[in-house]
């Protein structure tokens, strides 16, 4: 009886490296969330005089939503312009625009959450009065996301309420809150939020998220707690030299306050008028 033996067969495969797509400023749009972005003159050479060009660049459809450049290298003669629009129409609201040199690099430039198709649109002009290296940028697509609220405090207590205050989120339609746990609700400020019906040491934990122009865009949220706190400011009178009369007699008059967090301020009954000391 013959054997046979089968042969394992190694096919070896050839794995090129593709080069990073190169998309140099031409008018035309550009559907990628990845390549390399040029003024017209390429990575080698100085855009030419005279231009007015305007590129859309949008994701691709195949990750995230937004487009993010990053630019590694931007150098512009003196007006020159460039400016990154917010959208895919030369009609969309500017993000920043540039001109001349010495710009911090890295440099990012993100579409924004209220941008519902992710697409930055590119806007340069050069005039006639000599050029520069241009530009050199990173296409990338990022998920979008709305930051938490910074600087939250806590800026009053008194009478059962506690008044928090934050710091706008740039794109955001408003916030929700979270009271101890409680479900979701508009803050009842544009910036801030008063919990009612509180009493001497109880706690707070307020969670705030903004509320987000875009569904598709995800939100983070931000928890802060904090004890309810009721002070009784008592002014005593411990001295008046002389006696306490009317006309315009004078005298020294010595006062002690307890429970002030700073300097205490001092007004005379019946005036406007304040002591410091």
């Amino acid at each position: 009886m013959r054997k046979m033996y089968l042969l394992p067969l190694f096919v070896l495969l050839h794995v090129g490296i593709l080069p990073a797509q190169v998309f140099n400023m031409s008018g035309a749009p550009v559907f990628s969330c990845s390549g390399q972005f040029f003024d017209s003159g390429g990575g080698a050479g100085n855009y030419p005089d005279n231009q007015n060009l305007h590129t859309t660049i949008c994701p691709d459809g195949t990750g995230n939503t937004h487009i993010l450049l990053r630019f590694e290298q931007l150098a512009l003669a003196a007006g020159d312009t460039l400016c990154l629009l917010d959208g895919s129409t030369v009609f969309a609201p500017a993000i920043a625009c540039y001109t001349g040199l010495g710009h911090p690099l890295p440099l990012e430039v993100k579409a924004s959450p209220a941008n519902t198709g992710g697409c930055l649109t590119a806007v340069f002009a050069s005039d006639g009065q000599g050029t520069a290296p241009g530009w050199s940028a990173v296409i990338q697509c990022v998920a979008c996301t709305l930051p938490a609220p910074t600087n939250v405090q806590v800026v009053q207590m008194r009478n059962g309420q506690m008044h928090w205050r934050w710091d706008d989120v740039p794109g955001s339609l408003g916030f929700e809150v979270s009271v101890n746990g409680s479900p979701w609700e508009p803050s009842n400020l544009p910036l801030g939020h008063i919990v009612s019906g509180l009493q001497a040491g109880d706690i707070v934990l307020l969670e705030i998220r903004p509320i987000s122009p875009n569904p598709a865009c995800s939100v983070l949220s931000v928890s802060v707690n904090k004890a309810y706190v009721e002070c009784t400011l008592t002014i005593s009178l411990v001295s008046l030299a002389p006696a306490q009369c009317a006309g315009t007699a004078t005298g020294t008059a010595v006062v002690r306050a307890n429970g002030a967090v700073g300097p205490a301020q001092f007004f005379v009954v019946g005036s406007g008028q304040s002591f410091s000391n």
